[in-house]
């Protein structure tokens, strides 16, 4: 789709009714408001929707801020 895998991602979250909260400082937030207005072809949302979940660890043991 040319776009970023950051707007990719939250414009995917965004069509599936996710309200994402990205943290981001700079040109990044110039990057993540595009998620808002991008047009991703329902093809690539269900290429997304059709990935493997794996693995999600919010707060692993081996984080830098458990040590």
């Amino acid at each position: 789709s040319g776009r970023s895998p950051a707007v990719l991602a939250l414009a995917w979250a965004v069509s599936r009714g996710v309200t994402p909260i990205p943290k981001a400082t700079g040109d990044h937030v110039a990057e993540n408001l595009r998620a808002v207005t991008a047009e991703i072809p329902d093809s690539v949302l269900r290429a997304v929707d059709a990935l493997p979940p794996g693995d999600r660890h919010i707060d692993r043991d081996d984080a830098a801020w458990n040590r």
